[in-house]
């Protein structure tokens, strides 16, 4: 057995976590920084994160809505089964958006 190949894979592990903090660092920033509100859900429609120009524009903050369907901050016009045809329409098998397939709601909070 090789001494270095542990060596190797020790410091090629390392090199991966480096560069996936950075990564996570530098989309953090992003966020916090957008004017555009940004909100990720799951697929069964839990919000997973929201950026702080999504909490300016729905009226809520981070903490009142992680873990909470995205139907939440929709208008009551469009509450019946948003959830299901959002999820139905979302392109399949790729993470992350593009502007292109963003969708763009109307929103606020409800009394």
């Amino acid at each position: 057995m090789n001494p270095d190949a542990s060596t190797d894979s020790d410091v090629a592990r390392k090199q991966a976590q480096e560069a996936l903090a950075t990564s996570e660092a530098r989309m953090h920033a992003l966020l916090e920084v957008t004017v555009d509100g940004i909100i990720s859900i799951d697929e069964p429609g839990a919000i997973q994160t929201i950026n702080p120009a999504a909490e300016r524009l729905f009226g809520y903050t981070q903490g009142e809505v992680i873990g909470q369907n995205v139907k939440i901050l929709m208008p009551s016009p469009y509450l019946r089964n948003t959830t299901g045809i959002l999820l139905a329409t979302w392109p399949r098998g790729r993470r992350g958006s593009s502007a292109s397939s963003g969708r763009y709601l109307d929103g606020g909070r409800t009394a």
